[in-house]
């Protein structure tokens, strides 16, 4: 069979060596994520553009969106304790849409990045910065209602 042929059990054959795709796609993403992120500072946005590039770069099974920003609020009912009753943040940084030929399936995540300016050897103890009505939106997957000229489905989560 020759080099970088996809054989029936779902494996890609690189020389005598099977490997998972999914491994080969990480380790090309690792790559090409560190590489385009050389030298850059904790910022979160540069980090996530680079993430689109890379993702975009190295797959044409993924059709990238940025979401970050308030063009992409949205409104949803929160608990009380992680959302306000009445809450209102943007959906996500990137909204990620993948398609198999294989498997025929669509697949749509919404990615949120969160970026920890130090570095420590153990996290306990530590407080992480994050907005806890989006990490309780994206984790929950509420009903919603878009803010301003957003304007997506109600069951979009």
């Amino acid at each position: 069979m020759p080099v970088g042929v996809f054989n029936l059990i779902g494996l890609y054959l690189y020389g005598d060596m099977m490997v998972d795709p999914a491994i080969a796609f990480a380790s090309k993403f690792d790559v090409r994520f560190r590489s385009l992120t050389h030298g850059f500072s904790h910022n979160e946005i540069p980090l996530f553009q680079a993430l689109h590039s890379a993702l975009v770069e190295l797959s044409g099974q993924f059709q990238i969106e940025e979401y970050h920003g308030t063009s992409h609020q949205v409104k949803f009912a929160g608990n009380g304790s992680y959302a306000r009753t009445q809450a209102r943040c943007e959906l996500s940084d990137l909204m990620i849409v993948t398609y198999s030929q294989i498997s025929r399936h669509v697949r749509l995540t919404y990615l949120q990045a969160k970026s920890e300016r130090a570095t420590l050897n153990c996290v306990f103890g530590r407080s992480f910065s994050a907005n806890l009505e989006q990490w309780f939106l994206l984790s929950t997957r509420p009903t919603i209602s878009g803010a301003g000229a957003f304007n997506p489905p109600s069951d979009l989560l």
